[in-house]
C-alpha cells in the first residue's frame, strides 16, 4: 500500500475543497467483493477504514492525481468511480442518488481540472 501512495506523488490540496466522511460499499481490489467500508475524505485524500469506531486504514488515495470514471449503475446502487495512475480504478457504491452526487462532488473538489474519463 505505502508503494501506492508514494506512486501517487505528494497531495496538492485545493483551497475550498469538500471533507465529508461516510460509509460506502466498497469493491475489493483482490476478491473482487463488495464491501461496506468507513470513508474519511480530509484536505485531498480519500481514506477507507473497517468500521467508524476501527480507524484502521485498509487504503487511500490521494486525490489531486485522480479523476472521476463514467458513472454506472449496478444493483440499484450508485456507482462512484475514481481512476488514479497506471489506471488503477477505485469503484464505490452510496445507498442512494443524492448520497452518490454529494460524495461526487465532495471527492471532485479535490481533483485537480481533469476530464472524466
Amino acid at each position: 500500500m505505502e508503494a501506492l501512495i508514494a506512486a501517487m506523488g505528494e497531495a496538492r490540496v485545493k483551497p475550498g475543497g469538500i471533507n465529508k466522511t461516510g460509509y460506502l460499499i466498497k469493491l475489493g481490489s483482490v476478491r473482487q467483493n463488495w464491501l461496506r467500508r468507513y470513508f474519511i475524505l480530509e484536505n485531498g485524500t480519500l481514506s477507507y477504514h473497517s468500521d467508524k469506531n476501527v480507524l484502521d486504514c485498509k487504503g487511500k488515495y490521494i486525490l489531486s492525481n485522480c479523476v472521476l470514471g463514467v458513472d454506472e449503475t449496478v444493483n440499484s446502487r450508485i456507482n462512484i468511480n475514481v481512476k488514479g495512475l497506471a489506471g488503477r480504478k477505485f469503484c464505490m457504491k452510496a445507498e442512494n442518488e443524492q448520497e452518490a452526487q454529494d460524495w461526487k462532488e465532495a471527492i471532485g473538489s479535490w481533483m485537480d481540472d481533469q476530464e472524466e474519463q
